[in-house]
């Protein structure tokens, strides 16, 4: 168990975690304290993300996931619902048709702009709850207990307070439910 969690090129044993946000600001899916060796691919089909959270049922035909170039480009693995940016070693795989490569350079020239809500959401976890700047218990089921609270925590106060970047940039309001 001490090695899953262990990343050599850092310094320590760390946790990994994997967030996906709504337009709202809302944390959707939360994926938490998985080992730290665990690469974000692995993590999101472990967590569900794939599926069956990116299947019809979740996620409407027509709507997807900005995800960063981490994430896999297989339309069989994520049901064609991950939009990303390329690797650089991806270049040679733009679209045939013009109509295509127009929106894939659209999409590319967008996407370090839609990274940032990805930074905003990360620092409007950590920044109200002061206890995720420090290390965090050994222990796996105080670990995971502490950060789900802090993700409801966060989901209650973008809802009810409503102080969040990400909603405040990409919708004005809330629909009526």
């Amino acid at each position: 168990m001490q090695n899953a969690y262990f990343k050599g090129f850092t310094q320590g044993v760390e946790v990994t975690n994997l967030f996906v946000w709504n337009f709202y600001g809302e944390l959707i899916h939360a994926a938490i304290n998985f080992p730290g060796s665990w690469h974000d691919t692995k993590l999101a089909s472990a967590s569900g993300l794939y599926f069956p959270k990116l299947s019809d049922e979740y996620t409407p035909p027509g709507y997807a996931v900005l995800g960063d170039s981490a994430f896999v480009n297989n339309l069989k693995a994520t049901n064609g619902k991950v939009v990303r940016g390329r690797k650089s070693n991806e270049t040679n795989d733009i679209p045939c048709s013009l109509a295509l490569a127009a929106v894939d350079t659209i999409l590319q020239r967008a996407m370090p702009s839609e990274r940032q809500s990805a930074e905003w959401g990360v620092r409007a976890i950590k920044g109200p709850f002061a206890r995720l700047k420090v290390p965090l218990p050994a222990d796996s089921k105080k670990r995971y207990r502490l950060l789900r609270i802090c993700c409801h925590m966060f989901n209650f106060r973008t809802r009810h307070v409503g102080r969040n970047q990400i909603r405040s940039t990409h919708c004005n309001r809330r629909p009526a439910q």
